[in-house]
C-alpha cells in the first residue's frame, strides 16, 4: 500500500520511497525506510499529513503515491 492509500489514523512504517528525488526531499524530515508515522490527514488527490515524533509534514499527492508503507498497528 502507498501512503497516498492511508486513511486518518492510520499508523504505518515506510517500507521504500520508489522515487529518487522523493527520497532526497523527505530525509531531511527524518521519513527513511522503517520510519513508523501516522497519517493526520488525507485530502483525495491532495497533500498527506503525516506525523512523525512530535513534527508534522504534508506529502503532495504526486511524492505520497511513492512512499510504499505497511500498516504497524492499531
Amino acid at each position: 500500500m502507498f501512503l497516498s492509500d492511508c486513511k486518518r489514523g492510520d499508523k504505518v512504517e515506510i517500507v521504500d520511497i520508489t522515487d529518487n528525488w522523493g527520497r532526497t526531499v523527505v530525509i531531511p524530515f527524518g521519513i527513511v525506510k522503517g520510519s513508523k508515522v501516522i497519517c493526520q490527514a488525507v485530502i483525495p488527490n491532495g497533500p498527506v499529513v503525516i506525523k512523525k515524533g512530535q513534527g508534522t509534514i504534508a506529502l503532495g499527492y504526486p511524492l505520497a503515491s511513492k512512499i510504499l508503507v505497511k500498516r504497524r498497528w492499531g
